[in-house]
């Protein structure tokens, strides 16, 4: 009898043993069978959490330059390099525990890597279960330090800027910069509320990234944007010609006038684009029907909720806003006013696609794997025919030989570069001017924006941001 209870008791452990076993086997073969869908999108809360517990992970730029890495929990070692640390501040971003805004930064970002999650859940079972490492893992930026610091230098001596390069074959992000800025190694640089949080919300705010976080009046640089839309519709109306005088700026009941009352006479597409004609895009997109307007919009990633891969976040780009799709908002928005409001990033890559055959690229800031650098994300969309891109492109570089951004023409150092000009006036009286340039070269295949808001209410895209733009081509040509 007692051997009986014996085996009963020994088969109830061997019993026992096998489902713990096979329970165990269920889970692990349930997170590596997840793996891409439950490590993306871990929760704030589990993020924070993980902060607590985790040394955070080493972040390089992608030649390896260490940019900054866990001291310990809570703690980042900077660079030394006070250029690399004030150029790349509000980019990493302050401790995602002192800020709402920390999907927009590369911590926030990068969390599941840099603070373990990946690892913990995912890569290394052991480790949730016996959890004895306390480090996050590297990541690898897509941005050059070096073209970081160009744009930096000649940036720094606006209260405001805001500049990102892209490459415009693989959707790699080279250089964002953002200013003001803040040196993340000094405390008091770190100003926090009564509960513990920054201020993100003030568009001025150094601790936020304004490529990603803030979006602007784009003023004439929505403009080819625009008329890809007409183009891919009717391929025709490239041909269609203006005649740009006062009597012809009254549209609907609305006036139109030029820059600073400027009236250019007959004009084509190629030529208005070199003056920046408002008249000429407002009287080609009455051409096509709202509906196939708006279809374009919403091709082009406008006044629709777009999702990006690998926890890449930016707020929205608009050109009705919240404004009423009427001919009243069409017609300002046309020439980048009204509701119409564009981040510095997602502007760059819908120039980017008109420089690669029309293809839009989707975003790259970071990688975990160091191999992946230079090969871009291979998700990709059409949103112009390539007939419509290379009108587009080939006007573009008129307009740096002979129009509004002659000022940074590079023929002279043997580059073709295809660029706009973009001149914005806000409520506050203040214009916040842009300039755009796409380097046609498949060695430096980039496309650079420059946008400087809160500028002066004679400014313009040609005499301050162009200027700006021929020195960082002068710098990322020479490199």
């Amino acid at each position: 009898m007692k051997q009986i209870t014996q085996r009963k008791n020994r088969n109830r452990i061997i019993a026992s043993l096998l489902f713990t076993l096979f329970l165990i086997t269920g889970i692990i073969l349930f997170l590596s069978r997840t793996k891409e869908d439950f490590g993306r999108q871990p929760t704030t809360s589990v993020l924070y959490k993980l902060s607590d517990i985790y040394t955070a992970g080493s972040i390089f730029d992608r030649n390896h330059t260490l940019i900054a890495k866990g001291l310990s929990i809570g703690q980042m070692q900077w660079n030394e390099d006070n250029t690399i640390r004030q150029s790349f501040s509000n980019i990493i971003g302050a401790p995602i525990k002192k800020t709402s805004a920390s999907c927009y930064s590369v911590l926030g970002m990068a969390a599941p890597t840099l603070y373990g999650y990946h690892k913990t859940c995912l890569d290394d079972w052991k480790q949730w279960i016996f959890p004895q490492s306390k480090n996050g893992e590297p990541i690898y930026l897509t941005i050059d330090v070096d073209i970081q610091s160009a744009i930096y230098h000649s940036t720094k001596q606006f209260d405001n800027a805001v500049v990102t390069v892209s490459n415009y074959q693989t959707g790699e992000i080279l250089g964002m910069v953002s200013l003001p800025t803040f040196d993340p190694t000094d405390p008091d640089s770190i100003v926090v509320d009564k509960n513990g949080f920054i201020d993100t919300t003030y568009h001025h705010s150094c601790y936020i990234n304004k490529n990603l976080q803030t979006s602007f009046l784009p003023g004439s640089t929505i403009k080819p944007i625009l008329l890809g839309i007409a183009l891919d519709i009717n391929p025709d109306l490239v041909n269609m010609t203006y005649n740009c005088k006062k009597t012809t700026h009254n549209f609907h009941g609305i006036s139109v006038g030029c820059y600073d009352g400027e009236y250019h006479g007959k004009v084509d597409f190629e030529s208005a684009l070199c003056c920046s004609c408002n008249g000429y895009p407002i009287q080609l997109l009455s051409q096509i029907e709202e509906s196939d307007f708006e279809q374009g919009l919403l091709q082009l990633g406008l006044d629709s909720n777009e999702t990006y891969p690998n926890r890449f976040a930016a707020v929205g780009s608009t050109f009705y806003g919240n404004g009423e799709h009427d001919i009243a908002n069409r017609t300002l928005a046309t020439i980048g006013q009204a509701n119409c409001r564009m981040t510095v990033w997602y502007l760059t890559s819908l120039y980017a696609a008109i420089f690669n055959d029309g293809i839009w690229k989707n975003p790259t800031i970071f990688y975990n794997d160091p191999n992946q650098l230079g090969k871009g994300n291979p998700e990709e969309t059409l949103i112009y025919t390539k007939n419509t891109a290379s009108i587009l492109k080939k006007a573009l570089i008129a307009v740096t030989k002979k129009g509004t951004a002659a000022v940074y023409d590079m023929s002279s150092l043997g580059f073709t570069i295809a660029g706009k000009t973009g001149t914005a006036d806000t409520a506050s009286g203040k214009r916040t001017v842009w300039a755009v340039a796409g380097i046609i070269d498949n060695q430096k295949p980039y496309v650079i924006t420059v946008c400087l808001p809160d500028q002066r209410e004679d400014a313009s895209g040609s005499t301050v941001a162009g200027p700006v733009m021929r020195e960082i081509l002068l710098k990322l040509l020479q490199k």
